[in-house]
């Protein structure tokens, strides 16, 4: 059974995300956490009703008008879902719970109105892909859930870890029948880095999969191309700490890949 972690702010692109998310994984049972992350401020003494308790009583609401939502709107649906107001920032949250529920994929928007509303190109989110060990899926603003057909996966070199970088992409390849794409972006030719490459065919022999270089001077400006070009579903991009795209989450060029 997958095990999913959904963040949510109660916004509309939080509900859409998680939307998203769901029907991602509609057709398999699924264990389905959905957290809203908050803050607790110093309690008022002497009154019967503290800012936190109302606060937390409107959140409490919130998440079961959320769960109702979902229960109307998926009525056959194979989730297990638990729900939960949590209270310290997003990334201390979600980190707690990827390591003891064992979550397998995070499911977020990109935009919001509170906690985590920085969104793909604020300081939060960043954080959180650049610091949780989980595959995280960034659904943007507005996105309508189609099934995905082709899938990028865009890495910078062959490393053991590759194993770690394919599975969740590749468990969505294998649930949908999607196409995998794995795409390297190369500033120039280069014969012995290209060969390399042909060790991804291990990852990918349960799917349909093409491996693609191409040049571009600008990797973002290439990665961005070549989805539009080729109508991606997803696209996958690895984090840098495992060693991949060094130069992902530099400022500039993370904030061009958000967008």
């Amino acid at each position: 059974m997958k095990k999913l972690l959904f963040l949510t702010d109660f916004s509309e692109n939080a509900k859409r995300a998680i939307y998203y998310g769901l029907r991602l994984f509609n057709s398999i049972s699924c264990e389905i956490n959905i957290i809203h992350s908050t803050y607790q401020p110093y309690a008022i003494a002497n009154t019967l009703a503290s800012p936190v308790d109302v606060r937390t009583e409107e959140e409490r609401e919130k998440m079961k008008e959320l769960e109702s939502a979902i229960d109307n709107d998926f009525p056959n649906h194979q989730f297990n879902i638990k729900t939960e107001i949590m209270y310290g920032d997003i990334l201390g949250t979600t980190d707690h719970l990827v390591k003891t529920e064992g979550i397998e994929f995070i499911v977020m928007g990109t935009h919001g109105v509170s906690g985590f509303a920085e969104a793909f190109i604020g300081s939060n989110t960043t954080a959180l892909i650049r610091e949780i060990d989980c595959a995280v899926l960034a659904v943007p603003e507005n996105c309508e859930f189609v099934v995905p057909k082709k899938i990028i996966l865009a890495i910078d070199k062959d490393e053991p870890l590759m194993d770690l970088v394919f599975k969740p992409l590749i468990d969505l390849a294998e649930l949908h029948q999607s196409e995998m794409i794995v795409l390297h972006v190369a500033k120039s030719m280069d014969e012995a880095e290209a060969k390399s490459y042909e060790n991804l065919e291990r990852y990918l022999a349960k799917v349909p999969h093409r491996l693609i270089t191409i040049y571009d001077e600008d990797i973002s400006e290439g990665v961005d191309g070549f989805s539009k070009a080729y109508q991606a579903d997803i696209l996958g991009i690895v984090n840098h700490k495992l060693g991949f795209f060094q130069g992902m989450f530099h400022q500039r060029l993370s904030r061009k890949l958000a967008l």
